[in-house]
């Protein structure tokens, strides 16, 4: 009796963790379907930025407003920090409006494309997608807004 018992546990256990992934994978394709950036990309480098086409990066505090702009060798050196991001995991998220943000990056190219982009300390939100990297990975970003 007590072996039936164990058993169901296990197989309810592994139905609502099959559940569970099965969510995440299609919350994970719904927003990459849905995104539309004009620098970002789903792919293990998130940017390819070519620094002679872009106008500007920044990075701005969302509790205070303050906002730096990257120009001359420090332009190279945020494009460069950027272009370096390599993801750790990557997932979906619900297309929930929320009441803020802490810091964001906005990249504007000389075209006139411009996006921004939220930011913590170890991670980038495009659109709906997340993508999760190192701890500290924004750090150097935040340093200049905090």
């Amino acid at each position: 009796m007590k072996s039936k018992k164990r058993s169901r546990t296990l197989i309810v256990l592994g139905a609502i963790a099959a559940v569970y992934i099965i969510y995440k994978l299609i919350l994970l394709v719904l927003a990459v379907s849905s995104m539309d950036d004009p620098f970002a990309r789903l792919d293990k480098s998130v940017f390819d930025l070519d620094v002679n086409d872009i106008k500007y990066v920044s990075v701005q505090n969302g509790t205070t407003g303050k906002e730096y702009q990257f120009s001359g060798d420090e332009l190279e050196e945020a494009a460069a920090k950027l272009n370096d991001l390599h993801w750790k995991y990557v997932y979906g998220r619900l297309p929930v409006e929320t009441g803020g943000w802490s810091y964001r990056i906005i990249i504007e190219d000389n075209g006139g494309n411009w996006s921004s982009y939220l930011i913590g300390d170890n991670y980038l939100v495009v659109d709906n997608v997340v993508f999760r990297a190192s701890s500290g990975e924004f750090k150097e970003f935040i340093d200049h807004v905090s």
